[in-house]
């Protein structure tokens, strides 16, 4: 969500470690907050492009746990909203593969909201990968085949992994 101008308060970005809030203040004074992960409620909004509608209880969520982390946020006045979904693979990390079939495939998908951070990398392994050639770094806990193949129950999953 994002404020209007408020009084400048705030000069770093935040984003605390489990994920359930970061935020910023602009230069023009607005907040631009945002809060965790949270299953998809399946409602869409039509439009030039399809949007995801924040849910009542989301929004509620975000002001008050930003609020906490800062207090001046608490008494913002929103002037927008919206939410998005994000591509989460079971165990929130992504896959990384060559399955073989059909040849030349290659995916790199399922980044969990870490794809820009993991870009640079991510696209030095693809091309080794698209080349035929073997990545430098180890991608075997990447592999597609760790849906089909694993033992014993799932860890929960969190932002983190």
């Amino acid at each position: 969500m994002r404020s209007t101008p408020m009084a400048p308060v705030l000069a770093q970005v935040i984003g605390v470690a489990n994920a359930d809030c970061a935020g910023r203040q602009e230069v023009d004074g607005r907040f631009r907050a945002t809060s965790g992960i949270e299953p998809w409620h399946g409602e869409m909004i039509d439009g030039p492009a399809p949007a995801v509608p924040p849910t009542a209880e989301s929004l509620a969520g975000t002001v008050a746990t930003f609020g906490a982390v800062v207090p001046a946020f608490r008494s913002a006045r929103i002037a927008e909203t919206w939410a998005g979904l994000i591509d989460m693979t079971p165990d929130a990390l992504p896959v990384i593969d060559a399955p073989g079939a059909p040849e030349g495939l290659v995916i790199a998908m399922g980044f969990s909201g870490h794809g820009f951070c993991l870009g640079p990398v991510t696209g030095a392994i693809v091309a080794d990968l698209a080349l035929g050639r073997t990545p430098a770094l180890p991608i075997t806990p990447f592999a597609l085949t760790r849906f089909t193949q694993r033992t014993g129950p799932a860890a929960p999953v969190t932002l983190h992994g």
